[in-house]
């Protein structure tokens, strides 16, 4: 509930001296979420820590988003089509011209 209000840009954020309340007009059953202002050293650790479990999250997307990628560049019919007809042509020679009656 509280994601999907987020998603929408329905939610408010009340400033206060040391505090802030966040609302979510849209949804009169959740009750506003008062916020405290954390000390600096804890809040940045916290900050850290969130932006580390972040970056992580990013590098595992990226990677499982690079795994669907290369799965669907397999499975494409444009390169199945072609691997096909690949069976059935001849296959590739290389001839070296060599010329023994100069030696």
């Amino acid at each position: 509930m509280l994601r999907a209000a987020l998603d929408h840009g329905a939610a408010a954020l009340s400033l206060g001296p040391g505090s802030a309340t966040l609302r979510l007009p849209e949804e009169p059953q959740c009750p506003a979420l008062a916020l405290a202002q954390l000390p600096a050293a804890e809040a940045r650790s916290q900050l850290q820590a969130l932006l580390f479990g972040m970056a992580g999250c990013i590098q595992s997307l990226e990677r499982r988003l690079e795994a669907v990628e290369t799965l669907a560049s397999s499975c494409s019919p444009e390169k199945n089509a072609a691997r096909s007809q690949q069976l059935f042509l001849p296959a590739r020679r290389h001839h070296l011209d060599v010329n023994f009656e100069d030696s």
